[in-house]
């Protein structure tokens, strides 16, 4: 089990590294706060959706419910890249000239 902690607080890690990287200085405190925001919903939805379907659907069905979500986030994030790229190039600029 402690395996699993550590290995889960590394990715989570890595990925505030890796979301905050990019963005502009001024809204790394944004992004943080919805990153955590939305996985502490998750930490309280996800076992309550994944209990349903368990009782209620059969017992693999919330490990396909979690393939859907993933391949549903993997779709919007390569959606939405270009939009969000071109977004932090304009920041980026807009925060140049203030400086």
């Amino acid at each position: 089990m402690l395996v699993v902690f550590i290995l889960n607080h590394s990715i989570i890690s890595a990925l505030y590294s890796v979301v905050n990287f990019p963005i502009y200085s001024l809204g790394q405190g944004r992004v943080q706060g919805s990153i955590a925001a939305v996985m502490a919903l998750a930490q309280v939805i996800g076992p309550l959706w994944a209990g349903w379907l368990y009782e209620s659907v059969s017992p693999s069905a919330p490990y396909w419910s979690g393939t859907v979500q993933v391949l549903v986030a993997v779709a919007v994030m390569l959606i939405a890249m270009p939009a969000l790229q071109r977004l932090n190039r304009e920041m980026n600029a807009e925060q140049n000239e203030y400086q």
